[in-house]
């Protein structure tokens, strides 16, 4: 019974986000065939870490994963979980809408792109209890499209990426969401002894995505908008 709720599960999280186990696989870094193994039913007994990492990368908890029927507790048809557009009307006491980054904006990110789309029909929905259980509020989140393989294989083309806005304080390694003049970028930000800051991809080509620092003048130009909190397939 646990290995069918699991499989039907999988498939709807996948079908609400639009993505597929190809892309699930290269996030998560489960392996393709487990995740096959996973939708067919066959894996009776999961591991817990592999259960951990789907139920990270959904926005929903490990309980919720393997005892409840997502699909009736989220109210979702499966053609509007697709969409997440305009016909989506998930309750309000289960999902909380995410505002998007809007405008029509195309930046860089680590050498690479970094798509912030006019997004005005479309929206983003999170679980409440992944907020709950993450201790963020909803009003500080912001989300974008990704566009490009700089941060690969993290954050990968198409994903929905989310920052906190009210956390732009740099700790070491983190991921961050810049707003330059010219546009926004995504990066791995270190401060330095200096003051400066480290920003990198996480794509292992550096020649095609090399470092580079941010001086203290430079920071006068850019703005650290908030720190990244989740990811999610594609549309």
């Amino acid at each position: 019974m646990v290995a069918k709720t699991l499989a039907q599960n999988v498939k709807f999280l996948m079908e609400r986000h639009r993505t597929n186990p190809n892309a699930v696989a290269a996030v998560t870094r489960i392996p393709q065939p487990t995740i096959h193994r996973i939708l067919t039913g066959e894996t009776k007994d999961p591991r817990g870490r592999t259960l951990q990492l789907l139920a990270s990368h959904f926005g929903v908890t490990m309980s919720e994963l393997l005892d409840k029927r997502l699909r009736d507790s989220f109210d979702l048809p499966a053609s509007d979980v697709a969409l997440v557009g305009p016909g989506a009307t998930p309750r309000q006491s289960e999902m909380i809408e995410v505002e998007h980054l809007t405008g029509g904006v195309q930046g860089s990110c680590g050498g690479g792109r970094f798509q912030v789309e006019d997004l005005a029909r479309k929206r983003e929905f999170v679980p409440r209890s992944w907020l709950v259980e993450k201790g963020l509020n909803a009003d500080d989140l912001i989300a974008v499209a990704a566009d490009g393989d700089s941060m690969a294989d993290f954050i990968v083309d198409g994903d929905m990426v989310i920052f906190d806005r009210s956390k732009t304080r740099v700790h070491a390694g983190k991921i961050y969401l810049l707003e330059f003049p010219d546009g926004v970028r995504i990066h791995s930000l270190r401060k330095q002894l200096d003051g400066s800051l480290l920003c990198s991809s996480m794509n292992p080509d550096k020649r095609r995505f090399p470092e580079y620092t941010l001086t203290a003048s430079d920071m006068d130009r850019v703005k650290i908008v908030g720190e990244f909190v989740r990811r999610s397939g594609g549309w």
